[in-house]
């Protein structure tokens, strides 16, 4: 499973490989946006014959700016090609800093790695297959979609589906669009970004999690809205086996 939080925290991979009988991990990452998932890239380049589950959030296809930059989310990955290759390519000097001095790695932590670091055994989040699962109360926060359209950019559906092409080239690819608390009409969305090679299936327009208690704020969900949208994965895993 790949995607930003609404993958981790959302898609409850433990229970897909209980039903399925196959070995499954999340590799959600907070922040990252479509674009960003250079771990998901490089994971298809050396990998055939995978089932591919991509969370993709609209959101990210309109005016959102990302916070996170890609250095900061992978400088700890430099020793995968495609990875260093694309640090490269967009700063040589910065991508060769990355690989070959550690020290200069250490410019890139943010506040949140200096809290995993000075008080481990406080901030470890417990994860089952990389699933985080959380139980809140409702809050109303990250309302990403203050309308009920989506208006994505063309250039971030086409860099999108030139991704999805090369990710679906030696693997099954399965593009989910999450559920949010508000129905939201992806229609047009969704038929842009679709292509023969992968499978786009929408389960914002969700009637069994539209209750507020499903949900730790707009796009994320709880433990028990997260097991009900895993087991409707499980029945699209059914269909395209």
């Amino acid at each position: 499973i790949w995607g930003s939080s609404t993958a981790y925290m959302n898609v409850n991979s433990a229970l897909i490989e209980k039903f399925t009988k196959t070995p499954t991990y999340n590799f959600g990452i907070s922040g990252a946006a479509f674009d960003q998932l250079l771990h998901l890239q490089s994971f298809a380049e050396n990998n055939k014959n995978k089932t591919l589950i991509w969370i993709v959030n609209p959101y990210e296809f309109e005016g959102y700016d990302y916070k996170i930059e890609e250095s900061q989310l992978f400088f700890h990955w430099q020793s995968q090609p495609i990875i260093h290759s694309y640090f490269k390519k967009m700063n040589l000097t910065e991508g060769i800093c990355l690989k070959y001095f550690g020290w200069y790695g250490i410019s890139k932590l943010t506040s949140k790695h200096w809290n995993y670091i000075i008080n481990p055994k406080v901030n470890v989040e417990k994860n089952v297959n990389g699933f985080i699962g959380k139980n809140t109360e409702f809050r109303t926060l990250n309302n990403f979609y203050p309308t009920n359209i989506c208006k994505p950019k063309e250039d971030r559906i086409k860099n999108f589906k030139k991704t999805a092409i090369d990710v679906a080239k030696n693997n099954k690819l399965i593009i989910i669009l999450p559920p949010v608390i508000n129905p939201i009409n992806f229609t047009k969305f969704k038929n842009k970004i679709t292509l023969p090679q992968y499978n786009v299936i929408d389960l914002n327009d969700n009637l069994s999690l539209k209750d507020s208690s499903y949900y730790q704020d707009n796009v994320h969900l709880t433990i028990e809205g997260a097991n009900k949208f895993t087991k409707q994965i499980i029945q699209i895993l059914e269909i395209n086996k």
